[in-house]
This record gives C-alpha cells, sequence and structure tokens, in this order.
C-alpha cells in the first residue's frame, strides 16, 4: 500500500472544470477564474491510481497589486493546514512575479486570514485598478470585509 502525497502546482487550463466543480462546491463564484486560471495555484492529493485537486486558490494581477480569489479547500480535507500552505504559496507566488500589495474579499474566512498576516482596510484604500476586478464589480457585495498583505 502507498502513501497518498500532497502537492501544490501551478493550473493548467486543462484543471478548468475541476477548480470549478471545487469552487461550486464551496459556494464561491467561478465568473473570472477561467481568465486568470495561469495565476491559480492547485493543491493536489496523489495516489497510486489517481490524483485528485482538493484546493485552490488564483490571483488577478494589476501592475503592482493582485486580488487574492478563490480560496478553498475541498470540506472532506479542511481542517489539516492546507489552507495556510496553499495561502503562503500564493503570498510566495505574487511576490515572485512582482506584487507589492495582495488584497482580497472575504465574507466568512477574516479570522483565517488574520492569522496569515492580513489586515482589514476600508474599501476606498483599494486601488481603482484592482477595483475593476470582477469580484469588486459584481460578484461580492459591499458586506464583504477588504483586506490586504504587503508582500
Amino acid at each position: 500500500m502507498s502513501k497518498a502525497i500532497i502537492k501544490i502546482d501551478g493550473a493548467k487550463a486543462s484543471d478548468l472544470e475541476a477548480v470549478y466543480d471545487l469552487l461550486k462546491l464551496v459556494n464561491l463564484p467561478i465568473e473570472g477564474v477561467e481568465e486568470t486560471i495561469d495565476h491559480f495555484l492547485l493543491l493536489k492529493h496523489q495516489t497510486d491510481t489517481k490524483e485528485e485537486i482538493i484546493g485552490c486558490v488564483g490571483l488577478e494581477k494589476f501592475e503592482q497589486y493582485a486580488l487574492l480569489r478563490s480560496a478553498a479547500i475541498h470540506p472532506d480535507h479542511q481542517g489539516k493546514s492546507y489552507g495556510k500552505q496553499l495561502t503562503q504559496a500564493i503570498i510566495a507566488y505574487a511576490k515572485l512575479i512582482g506584487v507589492e500589495q495582495l488584497y482580497l474579499l472575504t465574507g466568512s474566512a477574516e479570522s483565517f486570514f488574520k492569522k496569515m498576516g492580513f489586515t482589514t482596510i476600508d474599501r476606498s484604500q483599494v486601488p481603482a485598478i484592482v477595483k475593476t476586478s470582477i469580484e469588486f464589480v459584481s460578484l461580492c457585495d459591499e458586506q464583504a470585509t477588504v483586506m490586504i498583505f504587503q508582500v
């Protein structure tokens, strides 16, 4: 019997349907994912017989800024620090591609992201270019908490 392997990989266009399935499962929007799939990281559970996407997180890049979006862990795999690993990986990736400030909108994960070093800010503090994201334009309501991380 072999051991399962957990790994983080960059997403490809062929991963899109699996990412959609995961986001729908955890009630997150899929709009805008296809356009940014090249800036997504996937958490994969791999055994001898199959490879399954159990987590994802993506970036929408705007000059030196980025919006962290679509952070999800499959419900069967939550509580194992996978969200922390994936968030640390996307922050490292953001730094690698020249992001200086990372923003996010959340309705339910504010305490998780605070533990990861994000701070709550007012919506008015977000650069106008970041506010062109579909997340700001139509997907997240005004009640969503806005957070920032200095990369």
